[in-house]
């Protein structure tokens, strides 16, 4: 018979050990792999949040509108309930008109069922330069133009107004460079120190008593102006055509005063002759 092996106390107690380790290395690798693959399923079940969509530069300009726009329609519907009276014209509450929503659409913007005629405008008016007229009160009263638009301006403009005392410095101005062109252009005296207020009732009478043909020169001379200011009137530019840009009142009067002495009456002014003209200059 052979001889019995002793064993070994020490080794079984490192096989124990390692036994132990694998086992719990075997744990830990299948506790691992299964947080992964709960994760990967959670993560995979998630709904992933969709992108908003872009807005167009319409949608823009709304929003960056939309505090004074939000404060203009408050006061309309305060005004329409009989708590106020005086700031907005009777049709600002009429229905829009068939122009207005198609104008709309074509903005790419669905107006609400309740909207009316006059907040129509407003919105369409955003897409708009400011008038001359309501430029010249902002002016005045140093307003910073940047970034008006037609109906923020016009908007601004009955803010200023709703002060009487704001409606008193504005009346008792000086003469505007159009009441000094009329006077000039129709050898009218203009009294020392006269202000805005009154030498426009001077010139109003004046004009009554001109003939029809003066009339017409002076309505040509007007109109011609608040034309050339309207980017709807100015040519496309291209490489050949440079971006035509608004002309303040002294240049159009000096071209006025060019053409003039050149033969050209004020009868026969129009928007398409000033800009040829004035490209001209450019050239």
């Amino acid at each position: 018979m052979g001889r019995r092996r002793k064993k070994n106390p020490g080794m079984e107690l490192v096989f124990a050990m390692l036994a132990f380790v694998w086992a719990l290395a075997k744990l830990l690798l299948l506790g691992v792999v299964g947080v992964s693959l709960f994760l990967v399923k959670a993560i995979s079940s998630h709904p992933k949040k969709k992108p908003e969509p872009k807005k167009n530069k319409e949608q823009k300009a709304i929003e960056a509108n939309q505090s004074w726009i939000n404060e203009r329609w408050a006061l309309a519907t305060e005004e329409e309930k009989g708590k106020k009276s005086g700031r907005f014209p009777s049709w600002y509450f009429d229905k829009p008109t068939a122009f207005q929503i198609d104008k709309l659409l074509e903005l790419d913007i669905h107006s609400s069922d309740s909207w009316t005629k006059g907040q129509a405008s407003d919105v369409i008016g955003l897409f708009s330069v400011a008038d001359l007229d309501d430029e010249e009160v902002l002016r005045f009263f140093g307003v910073n133009l940047k970034g008006m638009n037609q109906s923020k301006a016009r908007h601004v403009v009955g803010v200023i107004f709703s002060s009487d005392e704001n409606k008193e410095r504005w009346e008792s101005r000086p003469p505007s460079n159009m009441q000094k062109a009329f006077c000039k252009l129709f050898e009218l005296k203009k009294p020392r120190g006269i202000n805005s207020k009154d030498l426009e009732a001077i010139i109003s009478q004046h004009y009554d008593e001109l003939d029809v043909d003066n009339q017409c020169r002076w309505d040509c001379f007007e109109s011609t102006y608040t034309d050339l200011n309207n980017p709807d009137e100015w040519p496309e530019p291209d490489e050949f055509t440079p971006k035509f840009r608004r002309t303040s009142f002294t240049r159009y009067f000096k071209a006025v005063e060019t053409l003039r002495n050149e033969g050209t009456d004020l009868d026969v002014l129009d928007v398409d002759l000033l800009i040829e003209h004035l490209y001209e200059k450019l050239a």
